[in-house]
Parts: structure tokens; C-alpha cells; sequence
């Protein structure tokens, strides 16, 4: 929290998808990234309340209605064992008459952490924006949240801005960028 206790910080990172490092992926035996589907709507709400209660990211548990509300164009699961453990939630956006990619929110079970898992949905998510002509993608991080900026650097991503965000805003960053 900012002084005065009124916004949360987050960093936005950015990355020339010209430049991208798409990380050798382990092989995870039985992991299956996919698009998510009507019918994963509520394991899914229930593994990214969960996530995001392992994290110290500032935002709330959602709902179904809430996931359904936030601003992603694709949405891809990992599953593992017939069970999600993770996901990533991606847009695409004009900014200044350029579209990017936006990554919004991206996540593991914290049993299934530091096994390639986020890797393979970061992976994914690169070689969509790539078929999709983009040549930039945009993500934020909390500034306390220390292990998620380290992954994403490992991709290619740099520091562009501070972003302060009001203390009650839970939306992340898909409609709220700001490019450098």
C-alpha cells in the first residue's frame, strides 16, 4: 500500500513480442492446456479465489457472475489429472491505434507451483499472440508479489510504469494499460 493508504502499487511490464524468449516448457506427464469452456465456469472461480488467497495480491474472491463480467478474450486452463490447477486470462487491445496482447491474470495452484505449469500457459498464450500478428504484450504485477515478477522477466518482460491503483478496485489490467 502507497503512503496514506489509499492505493495499491503495481508494476506494468511490457515486452516486444519481436524479442520474445519462449522458455523451453517441461514436459508435464497428464498436463493439458486448453481453451476454458462454459462448463469449467465454477471449478474455475474456485481455483482462482484460491490462488489468489496463496498470494499477496490485493484482490477479493469473485464469483461466477464476476468471472464472467471480466474483460478477457481467452481465458486457457491447465489440467491436470481431469482437474484445473491453473489458468491465464489474456486480451487483445487498441492502444494508440496498436493492437497488443494484455495479460490479466495468470495463476497456479500452490501445490502445483514451480512445476512448469505457468510456463506452459505463458507458452501458449505467446504463440496465440504471435498467430494474432501482435507485436507487443502488456502485464501487471503487484509490487509485493516478487515470484511472479521474476516469471515474467524470464520471458522478456521490462518495467514501463508504476501504476497506483484505488484501494476497493479489484479489475486488472486488460482495459486499464497504459503504453509506453
Amino acid at each position: 500500500m502507497l503512503k496514506g493508504g489509499r492505493y495499491h502499487k503495481f508494476y506494468q511490464m511490457q515486452m516486444d513480442l519481436e524479442r520474445i524468449n519462449l522458455i523451453e516448457a517441461k514436459r508435464i506427464s497428464g498436463l493439458i492446456i486448453r481453451s476454458c469452456q462454459r462448463n469449467d465456469m465454477a471449478k474455475l472461480v474456485k481455483v482462482f479465489n484460491e490462488v489468489f488467497s496463496d498470494t499477496n495480491d490485493p484482490f477479493p474472491s469473485i464469483t461466477e457472475n464476476d468471472l464472467n463480467n471480466l474483460p478477457s478474450d481467452r481465458i486457457l486452463v491447465a489440467e491436470l489429472g481431469g482437474e484445473i490447477v491453473g489458468f491465464l486470462m489474456c486480451g487483445i487491445k487498441t492502444i494508440e491505434g496498436e493492437e497488443v496482447g494484455v495479460i490479466g491474470y495468470l495463476g497456479v495452484l500452490k501445490k502445483h507451483r514451480r512445476k512448469g505449469i505457468a510456463t506452459s500457459l505463458a507458452i501458449e498464450v505467446g504463440k496465440y499472440f504471435l498467430k494474432n500478428r501482435l507485436r507487443k504484450v502488456i502485464a501487471e504485477v503487484y509490487y509485493l508479489n516478487k515470484d511472479s515478477y521474476r516469471f515474467i522477466e524470464r520471458f522478456g518482460f521490462e518495467q514501463t510504469a508504476v501504476i497506483k491503483v484505488p484501494i476497493g478496485e479489484t479489475e486488472r489490467s486488460l482495459y486499464r494499460v497504459n503504453p509506453s
